[in-house]
């Protein structure tokens, strides 16, 4: 009425009676001199407009203790949180977890970029560009993060699982993102620590084994030797027992240094050969299988009427893998059934013995090594036979299946007898 300007409150608490009691009633309004020439200060009066906002103010105070009480969650949580704004990723949120993987260093109201240099230029800025730009979730497991603990300083690798969450407005279109994630560079370094451990163990195997090959060929040929000298059947006897034990042992050199070669990364060696005829290398490696367990009965059918092309020696250790298999594992007093046939472009190969039957819990590990098979107590070997068998028919091409049911069971090798690649 001064003759001053015109005035604007806000959600201004002005407490009324109403309804009998009083109440704490918050509006927004204006005071606006009303013009008249004739009244003193030329102010003839004050027009007064108001609405009330008590409802919009307690919803905006809800809405902040409850952003307030996600907060105080997110600094609890045993994740690392933080909220991204704008295409350029500003960081106004970041918890605890997330502080301590960043080195406590000053991020909010600044840019990824801006705070964490080495986070843009490993890719990370790039990212979330990508989710920005497509609003598509982004998960990553075990990945590496590298930053210096201080500029200059020392350098420090981390592990970590995250998820990039877009964060959308009322009308679809993305804002920011969010970002949830678990520092897991314990168990990423675990993970390797016993990776290499196993390497140097298989390392070791292959090496222990190649040393072994020395003293077993001199027994070999020792025994070789004796049996070309006049020998009463004793001693034939004895020198037959110990050249098939130093021939058993052998076959285990080989299966250990073929499980760490293929370990340690080179892979199973094999070597071309021309197509050829594998009926009488299918018969030799049988017979030799057969002359350690005479009293064994096995009945050989092999109808190859197709050359194949693969590595025979490594056929040959397949074969001989499957069939000492059912000598050792299948009833003693039945036959065991060896089939061999080339058909429609694929050889197939096929071991049956009659005996127990093998657990549906064991079929699905029974090529995994040093899987002998805990249901036989008995069991003998080191368990790498059908491993590398079944890594033998992989490497041709090919497949090596199982089937066992109540009373026999049947491991059969197929390949594709003309497309062998080495």
């Amino acid at each position: 009425m001064t003759g001053g300007p015109a005035t604007w409150h806000e959600n201004q608490l002005v407490p009324i009676t109403r309804n009998g009691r009083r109440e704490n009633v918050y509006w927004t309004y204006s005071y606006g001199p009303i013009d008249d020439p004739a009244s003193f200060n030329g102010i003839g009066g004050v027009l007064v407009i108001c609405t009330e906002t008590t409802s919009t103010v307690m919803a905006e105070r809800r809405l902040a203790e409850q952003i307030t009480r996600q907060q105080r969650l997110f600094q609890q949580a045993p994740s690392f949180i933080a909220m991204l704004e704008g295409p350029e990723h500003r960081i106004s949120f970041a918890n605890a977890a997330y502080m301590r993987l960043v080195g406590d260093r000053p991020v909010i109201g600044r840019t990824v970029a801006e705070a964490l240099p080495e986070a843009a230029a490993q890719g990370y800025v790039s990212l979330l560009d990508s989710v920005f730009r497509s609003g598509t979730a982004s998960t990553s497991f075990g990945a590496k993060y590298v930053m210096e603990a201080e500029p200059g300083g020392a350098v420090r690798e981390r592990y970590v699982d995250f998820v990039y969450q877009p964060i959308e407005d009322e009308d679809g279109r993305v804002t920011g993102i969010f970002v949830d994630g678990h520092d897991v560079t314990a168990q990423k370094e675990a993970e390797i620590a016993l990776s290499n451990n196993a390497a140097l163990r298989e390392q070791f195997i292959a090496v222990l084994g190649h040393d072994l090959r020395n003293p077993l060929a001199a027994i070999s040929g020792g025994m070789n030797l004796l049996l070309k000298t006049s020998l009463d059947e004793k001693a034939k006897a004895i020198v037959d027992l110990v050249r098939g034990s130093a021939t058993r042992m052998a076959g285990l050199i080989d299966n250990v240094m073929d499980f760490a070669r293929g370990r340690l990364g080179g892979g199973l060696p094999l070597e071309r050969s021309s197509a050829g005829q594998l009926e009488p290398l299918l018969r030799q490696v049988v017979a030799e299988l057969q002359t350690s367990a005479p009293d064994r009965l096995i009945d050989i059918r092999i109808a190859v009427t197709e050359s194949v092309e693969c590595d025979r020696a490594r056929i040959g250790q397949l074969v001989s893998n499957l069939v000492g298999n059912a000598i050792d594992h299948g009833a003693p007093d039945q036959p065991i059934q060896v089939t061999a046939t080339t058909q429609d472009g694929w050889f197939e190969f096929s071991v049956t013995n009659m005996g127990e039957q093998i657990p549906p819990a064991a079929l699905d590990h029974i090529f995994d090594p040093y899987a002998r098979g805990a249901h036989r107590p008995n069991r003998q070997g080191l368990g790498l036979g059908l491993y590398i068998s079944n890594e033998i028919a992989k490497a041709h091409g090919g497949t090596l299946g199982v089937i066992s049911t109540r009373d026999q069971t049947s491991f059969t090798f197929r390949m594709p007898y003309r497309s062998f690649d080495a």
